[in-house]
């Protein structure tokens, strides 16, 4: 299976999206910033989904063991 080229050049711009949803929730209410980190976690795991199927960027062990891990 051919790994997805695209995967590396949305690093960065995802490093940013998370960071700046961190930022917000510390910020935030703690209402507002509980869900913030929700929607954040569970947007982080979809992420190593991703990283998972395409088994690019991390191995598939650590994409498996972040998506699901969840403290």
């Amino acid at each position: 299976m051919r790994p997805a080229l695209w995967l590396p050049a949305l690093q960065a711009p995802a490093t940013l999206i998370f960071g700046t949803l961190a930022f917000i929730a510390i910020a935030a209410g703690s209402q507002l910033g509980r869900t913030l980190v929700a929607v954040g976690l569970l947007a982080h795991t979809a992420w190593d989904v991703i990283h998972l199927r395409a088994r690019a960027i991390v191995a598939p062990s650590l994409a498996q063991w972040c998506a699901v891990w969840i403290p």
